[in-house]
């Protein structure tokens, strides 16, 4: 297992130990405000953080587009990673106070 597999897994165990959303068959998102570590080590007046993670197996025109789109939602993708199965994403943007 690669260390960005080993990533995915130990978010998607995470995010489902959290709660987390499964939209459709082809897109799976699961949305974080926090993990459990960060709430346990939480520093007053650190910048808090939303994560999304998105696994598709759409083509890549539309991965793109979805990108795209929670781009300008205001998020930055901070990982990416793809199989001859599918593409995941990892997203993140400031939490809204």
């Amino acid at each position: 297992m690669t260390k960005g597999q080993r990533l995915i897994t130990l978010l998607l165990i995470g995010i489902f130990t959290l709660g987390g959303a499964i939209v459709g068959s082809k897109i799976v998102m699961a949305r974080s405000s926090q993990d459990q570590a960060s709430r346990a080590m939480s520093v007053p007046g650190a910048q808090k953080w939303e994560y999304l993670l998105v696994i598709t197996n759409a083509d890549p025109e539309q991965a793109q587009a979805k990108a795209n789109s929670l781009g300008e939602q205001g998020y930055e993708m901070v990982n990416f990673s793809d199989s001859k199965y599918n593409y995941q994403f990892v997203f993140k943007r400031p939490k809204s106070k």
